[in-house]
């Protein structure tokens, strides 16, 4: 196996196992609802999505509303790095998928720039502050007719993040043979 480090140890397989299950029900769900379908993860990466909005506040209202998703994003990223640091490096491969996950979110949120029919939630202002993070960013860059496809892209990158963590799993749940390494010399 090329990573050994990252094969899933025996004993975590069956919470692997029920990890793929979900995540490809996930996925589906996502297409299937027009990505208005909020994975497990969104309970902990939109908690992060506010956080980021309210400790930049002092930033200036552009790098305020661009902290709630790069926050989004932060989370499973910084979560990888505390399991790859922790050697829980299996873990790893499952907040690639959380990244994804992250992402299909933001994109069904860049999407939603121009009809704005998401019903918004920011608990630390209040409902006359509240504004819609995608719409006012890509329209304050001058492209919010662009809005649908830049979301498109960050759709299919979460979607290729949850295929490749999907890949991986399986990959390191897989019994690998370890090649023979000593040439056996032939009977004399």
């Amino acid at each position: 196996m090329l990573f050994p480090e990252f094969r899933i140890p025996v004993k975590h397989l069956s919470v692997y196992a029920l990890l793929v299950a979900y995540y490809i029900y996930a996925l589906y769900k996502y297409f299937d609802l027009n990505g208005e379908y909020s994975t497990v993860f969104w309970y902990i990466h939109g908690v992060f999505h506010e956080v980021g909005h309210a400790v930049t506040r002092w930033a200036g209202e552009t790098i305020c509303i661009l902290a709630g998703t790069i926050f989004q994003l932060l989370t499973p990223i910084a979560c990888g790095f505390y399991f790859f640091r922790s050697h829980e490096k299996h873990a790893v491969l499952m907040t690639i998928g959380w990244l994804g996950f992250a992402l299909l979110d933001s994109a069904t949120y860049m999407r939603d720039a121009v009809e704005m029919q998401l019903q918004l939630v920011a608990p630390f202002v209040s409902s006359d502050e509240l504004i819609h993070d995608w719409n006012w960013l890509f329209t304050h860059w001058g492209i919010l007719r662009h809005a649908n496809a830049i979301g498109t892209v960050v759709e299919v990158l979460g979607v290729m993040a949850v295929v490749l963590s999907l890949m991986l799993i399986v990959a390191a749940s897989l019994p690998w043979r370890k090649p023979d390494t000593e040439i056996r010399q032939p009977d004399s």
